[in-house]
């Protein structure tokens, strides 16, 4: 190409020729007839290719097409805000919030020099910083706390060490089975001491010196708190929480009334005791009288061998038997076994007139017609009847 055809050219492009003109010009005549039928060729065969689809337009992140632009949707409104490719949703709660950090989306709370704390820790202002997942609570001045942060009496807080704490008003950690007032606790008897649910006997009826007991929570009687260690007396503890100690015999000896001249016994069964006169001593027996120690009574005692009966009984502990045979009678003592015996004296025995007559533990009758002295004792069923031959037994 010479230097007037180049710049022939370039006039062309400055005027905004066709582009068919400058490949005329371009070309030369021939040139361009070859070129525009090739074009010609090119033309028709687009025109019998199919139209394309449209293709819709697409948009980044999280956002969705509409009217022409790339919205964030999510009714009802308000829906959430654009922030870069993401959609944030600041009136979330927890895990479903997010709020627009630096162009992008922070899922937690965006804070300082554009930085995130992501969902779930926590934001202490006081010390900028995030809390967690171990230390996840921010208290106060103090900064994170890896358990409880409480309220303590100078009006600030102050982070619990306690695994598993629990707040009271004015102090600042108690553990957390502890309690905070009375009415924490079982109730009944139980008061809330230095944070822990206490029995408190007091709290019962008859308080610290009565006899019941605080358990669980509960008042219930002691017995033993009314003990009197007598072995003769009923322990009871009352409703109203006083001790009862009345008497109640056991044994016999509850029964001792201190006389030495009364029987002392004891109805287990009622717990009664009775008194019966019974004498040890003479000293038990009325002025005059003497002491059988061996039945307990008292006696009037007979001068001497030869007083006279008056035809009852003997005083007592002795016995009247005839001193002759059908003549007077006296009062003696009881003969033991083996003494020898008047016929109608008492021995402890029987007088038995065919051995002696000896005292004798075994009665010995004599039989039909022996001689019986006139003492029907000697013929035991029989009677002793004055016959031919004397008083014999019949």
């Amino acid at each position: 190409m010479d230097d007037r055809r180049f710049d022939s050219l370039a006039k062309s492009l400055a005027a905004g020729a066709s582009r068919r003109t400058l490949f005329k010009g371009l070309l030369g005549l021939g040139g361009a007839a070859a070129v525009g039928s090739t074009l010609r060729d090119d033309g028709a065969e687009a025109a019998r290719r199919p139209t394309p689809t449209p293709k819709p337009p697409s948009c980044p992140g999280q956002q969705t097409p509409q009217g022409g632009q790339c919205v964030c949707i999510s009714p009802p409104a308000p829906g959430p805000e654009k922030c870069g490719p993401d959609c944030c949703n600041p009136a979330g709660i927890g895990a479903a919030h997010s709020e627009c950090c630096d162009n992008a989306c922070c899922y937690g709370v965006c804070y300082g020099e554009e930085l995130c704390c992501d969902y779930p820790l926590v934001f202490c202002e006081a010390q900028n910083e995030c809390c967690g997942p171990d230390d996840n609570q921010c208290c106060g001045s103090e900064g994170c706390c890896d358990h409880a942060c409480c309220p303590i009496a100078d009006g600030t807080n102050a982070c619990c060490e306690e695994p598993t704490p629990k707040c009271c008003g004015g102090d600042a950690c108690i553990p957390a089975d502890g309690c905070c007032s009375d009415d924490e606790c079982a109730g009944g008897c139980q008061r809330c001491v230095d944070n822990v649910c206490t029995d408190v006997r007091a709290n019962c009826p008859g308080g610290d010196t009565g006899c019941f007991d605080c358990v669980s929570g509960a008042c219930q009687k002691n017995t033993a708190y009314c003990d009197d260690n007598n072995a003769c007396t009923s322990d009871i503890c009352t409703d109203s929480g006083a001790c009862s100690n009345t008497f109640s015999c056991t044994s016999d000896a509850c029964c001792d009334d201190g006389n030495a001249c009364t029987a002392d016994t004891c109805d287990t069964g009622t717990g009664v005791c009775s008194h019966s006169p019974y004498c040890t001593s003479n000293d038990c027996c009325p002025s005059g009288q003497e002491c059988d120690t061996s039945t307990g009574q008292c006696f009037t005692p007979c001068d001497a061998l030869g007083e006279t009966c008056d035809g009852s009984s003997c005083c007592a502990g002795l016995h009247c038997y005839p001193v002759v045979v059908g003549a007077l009678s006296v009062c003696g003592p009881c003969l033991p076994d083996g003494a020898p015996c008047i016929p109608g004296a008492t021995c402890l025995g029987c007088c038995n007139y065919a051995l002696g007559p000896f005292c004798s533990p075994v009665e010995v009758c004599l039989p039909e017609d022996a001689p019986c002295f006139f003492v029907d004792e000697l013929c035991c069923s029989n009677s002793c009847t004055l016959g031919l031959a004397g008083p014999t037994c019949d």
